[in-house]
């Protein structure tokens, strides 16, 4: 449970709408049954806790009545730690959008079961720290964004996490870049001196001496 957790609560409302509207068919589906899941931050991490502290808590009085207490709590330690920590959290932080869109349903019926306990708690926590809206880059974050998924990018020609996926080549980058830009540019900056200007007589003809000259 607490790898469903970190799982769903790491992903980020903008990139699950990215993904929603702009990913691959597989995608896409994943991302539309976990985004509804994920808005409501405080009902998911409120009742993920509560299903994971009920597991963790009645296995070793569960195990007590079948072993001595000594066993039961070495059992319990070892196989939360295991099976119920690192493993499922390794897991689910690498492929949190395929599982937590696979056990959607679970979740749900998880919030039914502990709604009367978690919906009371997600709502004062919205009143208390406000609802979560995603991450909202700024123009400056954008280029750096836009830097980051260029050919030229250490991290796309090292990494070998993006293989295969088409990245930006650096006119696109300069031109997405410029486009950011625009808002702060005037005439101005993007005038040239009249002194640097090279002008030609209307009357000019264009022969091969003319042609040197430009």
């Amino acid at each position: 449970m607490s790898g469903l957790t970190m799982g769903l609560l790491s992903l980020d409302l903008m990139t699950l709408k990215i993904m929603r509207d702009g990913g691959s068919p597989k995608e896409k589906k994943q991302a539309q049954k976990i985004l509804p899941l994920v808005e409501r931050h405080h009902l998911l991490l409120v009742t993920l806790l509560l299903a994971n502290a009920a597991a963790v808590e009645s296995m070793p009085i569960f195990l007590d009545r079948v072993s001595s207490p000594v066993i039961a709590i070495l059992v319990s330690v070892t196989a939360v730690l295991i099976f119920g920590e690192v493993v499922p959290q390794a897991v689910c932080t690498r492929h949190g959008v395929a599982i937590g869109a696979a056990l959607s349903p679970v979740v749900y019926l998880l919030i039914g079961m502990f709604c009367i306990i978690s919906w009371p708690l997600s709502k004062l926590l919205d009143c208390l720290l406000g609802k979560d809206h995603g991450t909202f880059y700024r123009r400056a974050e954008l280029k750096v964004l836009v830097d980051l998924h260029s050919s030229s990018s250490p991290n796309l020609v090292n990494g070998s996490d993006h293989e295969g996926e088409e990245s930006l080549t650096v006119d696109e980058v300069l031109i997405i870049k410029g486009a950011l830009d625009m808002k702060h540019k005037t005439v101005k900056d993007a005038m040239l001196p009249l002194d640097d200007v090279f002008m030609l007589d209307i009357n000019s003809q264009m022969d091969h001496k003319t042609m040197k000259n430009v």
